[in-house]
């Protein structure tokens, strides 16, 4: 886990990380979040669709956002205070995601930064953009 203090952070700054997503992580997140939809839990109806199997819940993906801030850019030191987010492209169980940051913008009197972010597939397709506002403690 990184400990970037605010005087550490540069313009321009990047950091990355990659995982899969599993399908007891989708069970975890039907239980914490008491979405049912059908879509993300259940394959014969998803196989009806347009992408014929189920799709991972959007906000379970990006919840890796709070990861590359809360360890990775900055880390420690780091409260996340806003997030936009734009779905692209849906993710499937077993996608191996990278999840990048570079920070766009410093604002010295609040001890504020942005970081644009984005989340790809293993082909290289962003399934996720967003702008993140972080606070820096130190």
């Amino acid at each position: 886990m990184n400990e970037m203090v605010y005087g550490e952070i540069a313009l321009g700054q990047k950091a990355s990380f990659s995982r899969a997503i599993t399908r007891k992580e989708v069970d975890q997140f039907t239980q914490l979040s008491q979405d049912c939809n059908p879509l993300h839990i259940d394959a014969e109806y998803a196989s009806k669709t347009e992408w014929k199997r189920p799709v991972v819940y959007g906000f379970l993906q990006s919840s890796l956002l709070s990861k590359l801030i809360g360890e990775y850019l900055p880390g420690k030191f780091a409260l996340l205070l806003a997030a936009e987010l734009q779905w692209k492209h849906p993710c499937f169980v077993g996608d191996m995601l990278n999840i990048k940051g570079e920070v766009i913008q410093k604002v010295d009197a609040a001890k504020v930064i942005k970081i644009k972010a984005s989340i790809e597939n293993q082909h290289g397709q962003v399934l996720t953009t967003a702008l993140l506002t972080a606070k820096v403690l130190k």
